[in-house]
């Protein structure tokens, strides 16, 4: 029988902003280090949510948290973050992360992650 593993809360800070050189918005996962980019910024911030929930997933698998938060935001990144999150609340964004365990019991609770969102 299976057994989903409910797993803590990890908080991610994410920003979100747009680079007017390359005319798109780009999404980086200060925690982590990943990014993406996208035409508009809720598809960034909704492509960040997959890519976390993903590198979540296989952490918690793996059982490898080190990976997960190997390569953080450079320093800049986290000082704009920081600055837009006094100018406006950070938007908190629940994933869902199932982690399958072997057990006795068939019970299936969800891990949810907090992704904090600050979008210029």
């Amino acid at each position: 029988m299976n057994r989903m593993m409910e797993i803590p809360f990890f908080s991610f800070r994410v920003l979100v902003e747009y680079d007017s050189k390359y005319k798109m918005y780009v999404g980086q996962c200060l925690n982590t280090g990943n990014v993406v980019t996208a035409d508009d910024s809720e598809t960034a911030v909704q492509m960040m949510k997959e890519v976390l929930e993903d590198e979540v997933y296989h952490a918690i698998k793996f059982e490898n948290y080190s990976n997960l938060f190997s390569s953080t935001a450079p320093p800049d990144a986290w000082k704009k973050w920081h600055l837009l999150a006094l100018k406006h609340e950070p938007r908190p964004i629940e994933l869902n992360v199932k982690i399958e365990r072997v057990t006795l019991d068939d019970r299936e609770p969800t891990a949810r992650i907090q992704l904090a969102t600050a979008a210029c």
